[in-house]
C-alpha cells in the first residue's frame, strides 16, 4: 500500500511541476534567477534529508534518491 501512495504522489508531483513553473514564470512574472535558486535549494534539501538517515528502509531510499536526482 505504501509502495503504490508513493508512486502515486511521484507521478503527480512529476505531472505538476512544469504547471508550477509555468506559473511562476508567465503569471507571476518570478525572475528565472530566483526561481532556479528555489528549485536548486529545494533538490539540495530535499537530496540532504534522503541521504542523512542512518538506516532506511531498502525500498525508501531508492525512491528518494531518484526523487531528489529527478528534481535536480
Amino acid at each position: 500500500m505504501f509502495r503504490l501512495l508513493t508512486k502515486i504522489l511521484f507521478h503527480a508531483a512529476a505531472l505538476i511541476y512544469p504547471a508550477l513553473v509555468f506559473y511562476f514564470l508567465v503569471i507571476q512574472k518570478t525572475p528565472i534567477k530566483t526561481l532556479s535558486l528555489f528549485i536548486i535549494a529545494f533538490a539540495l534539501l530535499a537530496f540532504i534529508a534522503a541521504t542523512s538517515k542512518k538506516k532506511a528502509k531498502s525500498g525508501q531510499s531508492r525512491l528518494y534518491g531518484f526523487l531528489s536526482f529527478y528534481l535536480a
